[in-house]
């Protein structure tokens, strides 16, 4: 049976991005990539289409946005902005306060807490380099 026919099939039991489909069907995720992206852009009626943009959570887990393809003749979601050097820097201090909460809360003494915080922060600012501007 041909990949377009399995990736339709997998894709019967509900929404999944490429490597979801790959899992489900056996095939490498980059061919599957290839293959899904070829069916969701046909002139003809589509057989599946890109129904959103996961850029976190259960298809890739990072920055990236990935495409999450529906079975049936839709539109392509748009393909979400990239984010800026802000947004990017704000959620990983999010995650770092996340991770000082948890290591607060796993019994750690606070000095300890707070010397891993200020560590991760202190990083974070000097990966962005010195500030410009008035001085």
């Amino acid at each position: 049976m041909s990949v377009n026919r399995l990736i339709v099939q997998a894709l019967a039991d509900g929404d999944m991005g490429f490597r979801e489909i790959a899992e489900v069907i056996g095939n490498e995720p980059e061919t599957v990539r290839r293959k899904a992206h070829a069916l969701s852009q046909d002139d003809r009626p589509r057989l599946i289409h890109i129904a959103k943009w996961d850029r976190h959570g259960r298809v890739t887990g990072g920055g990236y946005p990935t495409p999450v393809y529906r079975l049936g003749d839709g539109r392509n979601a748009p393909r979400p902005a990239p984010k800026t050097h802000t947004q990017s820097a704000r959620e990983y201090m999010q995650r770092a306060q996340r991770l000082a909460q948890t290591v607060l809360c796993a019994g750690v003494p606070q000095k300890k807490a707070a010397k891993i915080v200020s560590g991760i922060r202190k990083r974070n600012t000097e990966a962005k380099g010195p500030r410009s501007g008035p001085a």
